[in-house]
């Protein structure tokens, strides 16, 4: 059933079509001066009421900071708690490693654990000063960590002082993990605690929040029913009446006109309440006849979205509900199964806060958002192939900035930083050129391959190619540096690839070098030395 109290069967009317009275009542003195005493009594009821919604969200704001910084304390002790038990926790695990291993470097957990528990545990007295039940409980788990850290060091000390075998032996009978288990229920109960805290104060925030929403609701309700009937007092002259009338019929056959001529799809639609004033379904009362055309429903008007797509209802209904609640316009995008398109809409409420009536402006975007799709596909794809290129790619345009890189070239900005910080690392938005000039030039020479870079992207050269040296203070490296030109038309773009070569430097080196040792050699021996070389015939004789 539709919500109380509202109409079922009206139509959409223009603007000017709100309620005019019929005749205007004689201007006598008594009624005159009753009607200025009315208006002057609703002012002031209607500022009493904005003054009531100032206070209103005044005591609301002080309330809410309130609730929230306790909700911030109670976390943070819940975060303590987790870190103190952290703490004790690492200290153990570095303990028992370096038992087993006798590597020093397993006692930094524990250090650390030993210079931290103190610190958590203060910063959780301090925080829970005015709890004297959590006060209780961390007293209590203090002697307990006090000997759980004792007993920790005494077998640090086993281990150093008499051998692994002693120490794990010791280890394995370990005594104090009733000790641990004590520590951890305790700290176990003050989180617990500290969660029920929580809950109830998450609790108290949201009923506040909903009797604060209630009492501005109200306040609003009644200067509204206040600022009616002020405008209920007014009387309207029978010519301002005629003058009325003729505005709301051309206002009509404006809507009218625009309704049936529009290229978007427009319904009207009424929200169907139960008997609980709960949403359960809504109808179309109106739709155009581009409707039709973007969603592929035909003769809409009159039925109930629950016999047009039956699986898409509580979305809907849920969405159009809060339009009602709020009066706030929404633009949605709702991908339809039961008619296969993805649809974007407007949607706002028709009348005032008790109205059922929704205006919907939908549009078919499911071209758009399948092209989309495969643009972001085809990103996807071209992104995934250039990251999967060993070698260090970068894109440039017309003015040798550079517009994409691979994770190639971005890792190798990352580990070799300019090694006097004068420059930042070469990456997306740098000028590629700017910092050849800036970095790499000397004087006022200008070296082959920055001059060629400049032709291809001039297009007085298709190609370049160049071995260079790129050595770091670790190793020895060698590129080769390509550098061509887009082909297809648009925008210039130019693509720098530098890969390395430095296994097939090496081995040249290394050749070259073993060839000069081996003509040195050849050359200074005393005795005669020749290579030949023996042929056979067929009968590999």
């Amino acid at each position: 059933m539709t919500k109380p109290g509202l109409p079922t069967d009206k139509t959409l009317r223009g603007p000017g079509t709100a309620g005019i009275p019929t005749h205007l009542p004689g201007k006598s003195l008594p009624a005159f001066i009753n009607k200025r005493l009315m208006v002057k009594v609703l002012l002031v009821f209607v500022l009493g009421c904005l003054a009531g919604m100032g206070w209103l969200a005044y005591r609301n704001l002080q309330a809410a900071t309130d609730s929230e910084r306790r909700e911030a304390h109670t976390r943070v002790v819940i975060q303590e708690l987790g870190e103190l038990l952290s703490s004790l926790k690492d200290a153990e695990t570095g303990q028992r490693g370096f038992i087993i291993t006798g590597d020093p470097d397993y006692l930094a957990p524990y250090q650390e654990g030993l210079r931290t528990f103190p610190v958590h545990l203060a910063e959780l007295r301090r925080l829970t000063a005015a709890n004297p039940e959590e006060q209780q409980r961390l007293a209590a788990i203090i002697p307990l960590a006090e000997a759980k850290f004792a007993d920790m060091k005494a077998l640090i000390a086993l281990r150093e002082a008499k051998g692994r075998q002693v120490a794990s032996d010791s280890l394995m009978m370990e005594t104090d993990r009733h000790t641990m288990d004590q520590i951890r229920q305790q700290v176990a109960q003050a989180q617990a605690l500290e969660t029920q805290l929580l809950r109830d104060r998450v609790i108290n925030s949201q009923s506040d929040s909903r009797k604060s929403v209630q009492s501005l609701l109200l306040t609003s309700a009644l200067g509204s029913f206040a600022l009616l009937l002020l405008l209920a007092c007014l009387q309207w002259e029978q010519a301002s009446r005629r003058r009325a009338e003729v505005a709301r019929d051309a206002s009509e056959e404006r809507y009218s006109r625009l309704f049936t001529s529009m290229d978007e799809g427009f319904c009207i639609i009424e929200l169907i309440f139960d008997t609980d004033g709960q949403p359960v379904d809504y109808r179309c009362l109106e739709a155009n006849p581009a409707f039709e055309l973007h969603t592929g429903i035909s003769c809409a008007a009159g039925r109930r979205i629950s016999e047009i797509a039956p699986g898409e209802a509580p979305d809907g209904i849920e969405m159009y509900a809060q339009i009602l609640r709020t009066g706030e316009a929404v633009r949605f995008v709702n991908h339809s199964k039961a008619v296969n398109r993805c649809l974007e809409g407007f949607a706002c409420r028709i009348g005032g806060p008790e109205s059922a009536m929704i205006a919907v402006l939908l549009r078919d975007i499911t071209e758009r958002q399948r092209t989309h799709e495969d643009l972001r596909q085809s990103q996807r794809f071209l992104r995934s192939c250039l990251d999967a290129l060993s070698g260090h790619i970068a894109v440039l345009d017309e003015s040798g900035t550079i517009l994409e890189i691979n994770q190639a070239w971005q890792r190798f900005a990352n580990e070799n930083p300019p090694p006097d910080g004068s420059a930042s690392a070469i990456g997306i938005g740098i000028n590629y050129l700017d910092h050849c000039r800036q970095t790499l030039l000397k004087e006022d020479d200008i070296p082959d391959y920055a001059q060629a870079i400049r032709d291809i992207i001039d297009g007085r050269r298709a190609q370049f190619e160049m071995e260079y040296p790129c050595h770091s203070p670790t190793e020895q490296r060698w590129f080769v540096m390509r550098v061509t030109r887009f082909q297809s038309l648009g925008p210039v773009r130019i693509v720098i690839v530098h890969d390395d070569c430095t296994v097939r430097k090496l081995a040249e080196n290394a050749l070259r070098q073993s060839e000069e040792r081996y003509r040195k050699l050849f050359n200074s021996m005393d005795e005669g030395f020749c290579i030949i070389d023996i042929e056979f015939n067929d009968q590999a004789k």
